[in-house]
């Protein structure tokens, strides 16, 4: 497994393009730097809650970013873009 895995760590916080975002594989209701505009990326609920979660909270900066989700989104087994990831979140 260690060679196939960089990090077991279950949440990482990364900057990418001067953006904070908050890495967890679980969906969250709060997370580091929130207020502040960091971005939370998640997997584990194959989109099943992106509605529920945006009518609960319509300025959440959090998306599902699992293939699931973006064969929904896009009809592609793909990882989502950063570009489309800051362009669903807008």
């Amino acid at each position: 497994l260690r060679q196939h895995v960089s990090s077991f760590n279950p949440i990482i916080y990364r900057k990418f393009n001067g953006i904070k975002f908050h890495l967890c594989h679980y969906p969250l209701f709060s997370w580091r730097a929130r207020e502040h505009g960091s971005i939370h990326l998640y997997g584990h609920c194959h989109g099943s809650i992106e509605n529920k979660m945006s009518l609960l909270d319509p300025y959440r900066k959090a998306i599902d970013v699992g293939i699931d989700y973006a064969f929904r989104c896009f009809g592609k087994w793909r990882p989502f873009s950063l570009d489309e990831i800051l362009i669903m979140l807008a």
